[in-house]
């Protein structure tokens, strides 16, 4: 249940990224005050998604390394 609800979350964290890039990148429309304010708002998500995903850089100095992993680490990074 818990990872159920860790994983909508994360979805939830991207999604809202997504529009706020969007957002972020129509500056001519919603202007400067709207801007910085979607820009707070980007950041806030981007450490809320770094949070979520902390397993993930745990896992990253664990087991074997093979071409498509380090292919998909570096992309990722």
């Amino acid at each position: 249940m818990n990872a159920r609800k860790n994983n909508m979350n994360k979805k939830i964290a991207d999604a809202c990224m997504t529009v706020l890039l969007l957002c972020l990148m129509a500056y001519q429309v919603t202007g400067e005050a709207l801007h910085e304010w979607f820009g707070i708002g980007m950041t806030v998500l981007l450490i809320v998604h770094h949070i979520l995903n902390r397993k993930w850089y745990a896992a990253l100095f664990k087991g074997k390394y093979n071409a498509y992993r380090v292919i998909t680490v570096i992309v990722n990074i």
